[in-house]
């Protein structure tokens, strides 16, 4: 895939969706990972351009196909899912989360 080639997207609604599913430190605690939180979502640029890897990421809640791009910074691994919208050529953020944690517990 040619990132290059679609324009990336962040919407309210997502980032009220992560905050709800993946914003509770402790609770992502108990499953291994990181709560994310909104400087995270400035590390998406760097995601996407430097990214580990991009990979099929199924089809997202309304049957597109979703890409799901991966990237370790550090001790945390950062997964975003972004649903493919190939007639506006766009990749929609569904979600984000992050897996390990920090060896300091972010304030």
């Amino acid at each position: 895939m040619r990132r290059e080639l679609y324009d990336w997207a962040i919407d309210a609604f997502t980032v009220r969706k992560v905050a709800k599913d993946h914003g509770d430190d402790a609770a992502e605690a108990k499953s291994g990972q990181t709560g994310v939180r909104v400087e995270d979502y400035a590390l998406l640029p760097r995601i996407i351009a430097e990214a580990d890897r991009i990979e099929y990421g199924g089809t997202s809640d309304l049957g597109r196909p979703a890409v799901r791009v991966v990237m370790r910074i550090g001790c945390l691994e950062y997964w975003a899912v972004f649903e493919v919208r190939t007639r506006r050529r766009m990749l929609a953020l569904q979600t984000l989360w992050i897996r390990g944690r920090p060896p300091v517990i972010r304030p």
